[in-house]
């Protein structure tokens, strides 16, 4: 069960980019697991937390609407004539399966499904990435493993509001705060040290000796970078 849905689910994803991309990605690969999916497509770029976020609507949207996936053995051109998608590098026979969703879905397969698309009980993407050139990731999770990655990810929120004392809805506005924080910090401190190295000259030209007509120093500085010794 818990395999087809996460197939199903690559079928809407699938049918997702296409919709959001354009027509000119296509399925690179994809692994199905009974507690999470991998799909690999063609892109030139990072999908972006906009698009990101609008594959996550339009796909669950497919979901709920509770498509019956309908199964179908027809000819190899009929399926083509109806529109069905099909990996561009694999060999066919002249009679093929057909699996669609709705009028969102149609690909030529012969994989493992739910009965409807509401059996997937929801869809989140977990990560996005590139593996090669133009080629490009998306981990999801579907159903109970959706919802235990959610919940992993609300306790690290909890936790993290904890150490900040803050609540979920300010941690955002919180974390900015402590950057901005520590950059003053780190600036304050730059500027303390540099009145430091100021002193620390001044002391040290008093050690400067005369050798051969040549003014020299010779000091040996502890946890100083090179930008520091020249100051």
């Amino acid at each position: 069960r818990g395999v087809a849905l996460h197939h199903s689910a690559t079928h809407l994803l699938d049918a997702g980019l296409r919709q959001i991309l354009g027509t000119n990605v296509h399925q690179m690969g994809s692994f199905v697991g009974h507690d999470r999916l991998r799909f690999d497509y063609s892109y030139d770029r990072p999908l972006g937390n906009e698009h990101r976020q609008e594959l996550m609507r339009l796909i669950n949207e497919k979901v709920r609407a509770n498509y019956e996936v309908i199964t179908e053995v027809m000819a190899l051109e009929a399926a083509r004539a109806k529109g069905a998608l099909a990996l561009f590098d694999e060999k066919y026979e002249d009679e093929v399966r057909v699996v669609s969703m709705g009028d969102f879905s149609c690909e030529l397969c012969g994989g493992t499904h739910v009965r409807r698309t509401g059996d997937i009980g929801g869809i989140v993407i977990v990560s996005e990435e590139s593996i090669a050139s133009g080629v490009r990731r998306i981990e999801a999770r579907c159903g109970g493993a959706a919802i235990e990655y959610l919940q992993g990810i609300q306790r690290l929120i909890e936790q993290t509001c904890r150490a900040m004392s803050t609540d979920s809805f300010s941690i955002a506005e919180r974390a900015a705060q402590l950057i901005e924080n520590l950059k003053q910090l780190e600036k304050d401190r730059q500027q303390l040290k540099e009145q430091v190295l100021g002193f620390r000259s001044e002391a040290l030209l008093s050690e400067c000796r005369e050798v051969s007509g040549v003014k020299l120093l010779a000091a040996r500085l502890e946890n100083c970078t090179a930008a520091e010794l020249k100051t």
